[in-house]
């Protein structure tokens, strides 16, 4: 059974981005490693859908792979996007016998489930990834992790 937190954001990319372009984070721990810039890989599974594949966080940037030089790129945001949402059920069951033995039992029980999320959109203007496609290039002697994905056949580093 999957998590409050891992069903809300699935509907909430869902609702905001409808192209595939979000990829909701699985949990909360992992939502702090996350960052701009950030290099992830995926798990060595092939899954039925791109989006189902579990990106797994680097402690690693764009930044790191890269040659030092232009200051650090500058990442736009949006304002907070606020979402609520609550679910209340109830039921409620009875039980009577007669035959034999006469009693009768009843019961009921209710839930409630109330979810918050506020959102933030990170973004890169296409100037910033122009100017570092131009002007910063990889560092060399490559860094030890990538040699070490390298070496396992990991070939896919993508960006956060």
């Amino acid at each position: 059974m999957s998590s409050l937190f891992l069903r809300s954001t699935k509907s909430l990319v869902r609702e905001l981005g409808r192209k595939g372009e979000l990829v909701p984070v699985d949990s909360l721990s992992s939502s702090q490693r996350l960052r701009p810039f950030c290099l992830v890989r995926k798990k060595h599974k092939s899954y039925l859908w791109p989006w189902d594949t579990p990106l797994i966080p680097t402690d690693f940037s764009l930044l790191d792979v890269l040659e030092p030089g232009c200051p650090d790129p500058e990442v736009n945001h949006s304002g907070p996007i606020y979402t609520w949402e609550k679910e209340a059920g109830g039921l409620t069951g009875a039980v009577s016998l007669s035959a034999g033995l006469q009693g009768q039992v009843t019961g009921s029980g209710k839930t409630t489930c109330l979810s918050a999320l506020a959102v933030q959109t990170l973004w890169v203007s296409p100037c910033t990834w122009e100017m570092l496609l131009e002007k910063r290039k990889l560092r060399s002697p490559r860094r030890s992790f990538l040699q070490e994905l390298h070496s396992r056949k990991e070939r896919r580093v993508y960006m956060w």
